[in-house]
């Protein structure tokens, strides 16, 4: 049983960690997870959903934006990712689920099912990148998924010369 001290009630926040095949590799383990509790990188998984952590987050993050920027990032979430990954437990996700989440945005993201762009998921991922950078910082990731993850690249542009002599992107 690994001790992880009080929660903000007082109440006691111990983890079991189990379905090891010999001691040594509990003992192993047990070590491994004292040194991240100690170096402050352990996770209390929990049952937070992200759905759950991004409402959270959203009513956090309020007060730091722009209030038409906060409903932009409201929209975005509640639209795009809640539908599709919302039900996952927040420990649970990996970059290849967000990276599933990227392609079927890409796919059938946008309104009646049509294809959203290259931009617009990128967009996706920035907002999901910096709510779950806030969950590693809060405690609830040991790091953060999104780093890992591939979003689709922008299209190149290409710059012209116009009648004026001067360029222009297209």
């Amino acid at each position: 049983m690994l001790y992880l001290g009080r929660d903000e009630t007082g109440k006691k926040r111990q983890k079991w960690l189990a379905g090891f095949r010999t001691r040594r590799e509990a003992e192993s383990a047990l070590a491994e997870a004292l040194g991240r509790v100690q170096a402050g990188q352990f996770a209390h998984p929990g049952r937070l959903t992200v759905g759950e952590f991004l409402e959270q987050w959203i009513d956090a993050a309020q007060c730091e934006l722009r209030a038409s920027t906060a409903a932009s990032y409201r929209m975005l979430l509640i639209k795009r990712v809640v539908p599709r990954i919302g039900h996952l437990r927040l420990t649970a996700v990996t970059p290849a689920h967000l990276t599933k989440l990227y392609s079927v945005l890409l796919a059938e993201g946008g309104k009646g099912g049509r294809s959203l762009s290259p931009r617009s998921v990128r967009y996706t991922h920035t907002v999901l990148g910096k709510a779950l950078s806030d969950a590693v910082q809060w405690g609830l990731l040991p790091r953060n998924p999104a780093r890992s993850a591939k979003a689709p690249r922008p299209p190149k542009r290409r710059w012209q010369c116009g009648r004026s002599g001067r360029y222009s992107a297209s």
